[in-house]
């Protein structure tokens, strides 16, 4: 026994130190796990929290209630769901919306005129405008900025003229 004894424990080294090379390594091999929210955890948390308040405060109402009033209870949800369920889907199918959706035909447009009279511009605002008026400037110099003018004008029909206007409007 004596004998076996210093061989057993360099066995169980072996072996220990072999698991523990397994699990290292099975840890280092694991997928990354994604990263978490905090926001929509915290969410979640309070979700669960009034979840389980309401089902505690509703099983504290049944368990007063007898086995008659239970099934009559359950009898009357399913009853208002069920009917619920039945109205909708006989809205869907009858071709009648219930919601009325109105519709318009034309925007009112001012006239350019009238609009530019009631205009009013900070000085902030002002300088604001100027800047971009002149970094737009600044696009037609160059081939590539050039394009972006070009791209800009495709994507907003109309903010070129408006810019037009906006700076005639801001001339002294």
């Amino acid at each position: 026994m004596n004998k076996l004894s210093p061989f057993l424990h360099i066995v169980s080294y072996s072996c220990n130190k072999n698991k523990q090379y397994m699990w290292w390594k099975k840890r280092h091999n694991q997928k990354e796990q994604p990263r978490r929210m905090p926001g929509a955890t915290r969410l979640f948390q309070l979700v669960l929290t009034a979840q389980r308040k309401w089902a505690a405060w509703m099983g504290s109402k049944a368990s007063r209630w007898s086995r008659r009033q239970t099934k009559l209870y359950l009898a009357i949800f399913c009853a208002v769901i069920g009917g619920t369920c039945v109205h909708i889907l006989i809205q869907a199918f009858s071709g009648q919306p219930s919601i009325r959706v109105s519709t318009h035909d034309k925007i009112s447009i001012l006239p350019m005129g009238q609009a530019m009279q009631r205009v009013e511009f900070t000085e902030l605002e002002a300088a604001r405008i100027s800047g971009f008026i002149r970094y737009l400037d600044s696009l037609q110099t160059t081939p590539t900025g050039m394009q972006m003018y070009l791209e800009l004008a495709r994507n907003r029909p109309g903010l070129i003229d408006s810019l037009q206007t906006i700076r005639q409007f801001l001339k002294p």
